[in-house]
């Protein structure tokens, strides 16, 4: 399946020459999949994603791992980085990793000389599309409330990234490949809609939120 990515582009101030002795003056930062961050997590004991009791060395390694991921640098070419470089470098990652998708969907637009769109927290426009396997390409979602019994259901599963998989691909009718698939800033979007459900009372919501 092919899966496309959003990219930004970094501008090095201090250009570095890269592992073919060729100038490097700018680096495309991409978005990754969730199922590329877990299986990076999973490398370094983070798979529920939780760093309270990580130490700082592994988180510093972590990191290390999805600014590789997403900028294709190789171990020698990060070395060669300036710190300045390094640190506006990993500021985007860590916005496309832990942010959501709006601000990006909003320089995606201004770039392309289109208005920025009004956000329906209830129908978000993906970032990155998805290809489900019922649905085919899938490029906005309807994020319906999950019921009591839903909630029941997935609180039999004793892994709580189970059992959030369970909620949103309810919520969603996505199967779970394409949640898995899905890049992060798409996937933080829905998990938060998800989150706001399981926690806030109805009159958090607008009135089209509970007739639709």
């Amino acid at each position: 399946m092919s899966v496309t990515v959003y990219s930004k582009t970094h501008t090095l101030r201090w250009p570095i020459v890269d592992d073919k002795g060729q100038p490097l003056t700018a680096l495309n930062i991409h978005t990754l999949s969730l199922r590329t961050v877990r299986e990076l997590r999973a490398e370094y004991g983070l798979v529920d994603g939780a760093s309270d009791g990580a130490s700082d060395a592994v988180l510093m390694k972590f990191e290390k791992a999805l600014l590789l991921r997403s900028t294709g640098l190789s171990d020698s070419e990060y070395l060669r980085l300036c710190v300045p470089d390094y640190n506006s470098i990993l500021r985007h990652v860590r916005a496309m990793v832990n942010g959501k998708a709006e601000p990006f969907l909003a320089e995606q637009a201004m770039a392309q000389g289109k208005k920025v769109a009004e956000v329906d927290p209830d129908a978000p426009v993906l970032l990155v599309p998805v290809e489900d396997k019922f649905k085919g390409r899938v490029s906005q979602i309807a994020i319906q409330p999950p019921t009591v019994h839903l909630q029941q259901e997935a609180r039999k599963h004793t892994d709580p990234f189970q059992q959030t998989l369970v909620i949103v691909s309810t919520c969603t009718e996505l199967d779970f490949d394409a949640l898995l698939d899905m890049h992060m800033p798409d996937w933080n979007t829905l998990t938060e809609r998800v989150t706001d459900f399981l926690s806030e009372t109805a009159d958090f919501f607008p009135t089209s939120t509970a007739n639709d």
